[in-house]
């Protein structure tokens, strides 16, 4: 059952963080003390930051893989959602994924029952998996409102779009059509949206574009 599967992938990624990330630790320590003693002008420097680079990009695989395994249940508060898309932006400017990419905002004030750092790791995702689409060149458009008892968010890009194929399979975990990243990013996205009673569409032209609908209840389905 899909539970079980879960379970199982749980425990290899508790045994994947153990064994490999405090090891990843270990040499990213060694190798900043090598890089702390060598010239300021030493060409060997470059080597060691690539090296860093590489570690950092395996612990982030291997984040991806806990938070997909091993979710946290949501700590529900009232969150001002318009807050949290400035907020997220603002740090996101600095993401290389998005460079040279023009993001446009229209999203409604208002306060919803939410997880407010699940909700920006949800977000986060799915703008990312958009500037990954555009690789450097097109728009992102962010579009946020109430509809009825829901708040749903719209995140459009104006990139190459989807086939069908992809399209239906882009939320299945490890899915990915490109040859570097977990394939867990929009996954992940939809299994938060899920434990907030939500979900995630995604829809998509080839040549056009594609378009992620989040749509989350506006109160938790389990208050009362």
């Amino acid at each position: 059952s899909r539970q079980n599967t879960l379970a199982q992938i749980g425990q290899m990624a508790a045994v994947v963080a153990h064994e490999v990330r405090n090891p990843l630790a270990g040499i990213a320590g060694a190798v900043q003390i090598i890089g702390r003693r060598l010239p300021d002008d030493s060409s060997e420097r470059e080597i060691m930051d690539g090296i860093l680079t590489r570690i950092d990009e395996l612990n982030a695989k291997i984040e991806d893989l806990l938070s997909y395994s091993r979710p946290r249940p949501p700590q529900f508060q009232l969150v001002p959602v318009a807050e949290i898309v400035r907020e997220l932006l603002e740090f996101l400017s600095a993401d290389p994924t998005l460079d040279g990419i023009e993001v446009v905002t229209e999203v409604e004030e208002a306060d919803i029952e939410a997880d407010p750092a699940l909700l920006r790791e949800l977000l986060a995702n799915v703008i990312l998996n958009a500037g990954q689409a555009l690789s450097g060149r097109g728009r992102i458009s962010i579009r946020g409102r109430t509809r009825g008892d829901d708040y749903r968010v719209e995140i459009g890009d104006d990139g190459p779009g989807m086939s069908d194929e992809v399209r239906r399979r882009v939320l299945e975990p490890f899915y990915s059509t490109r040859h570097s990243g977990t394939g867990l990013g929009l996954a992940i996205a939809d299994r938060i949206a899920s434990a907030h009673g939500g979900r995630l569409r995604v829809s998509s032209t080839p040549g056009e574009g594609t378009a992620i609908t989040v749509t989350v209840p506006r109160a938790h389905p389990q208050a009362d």
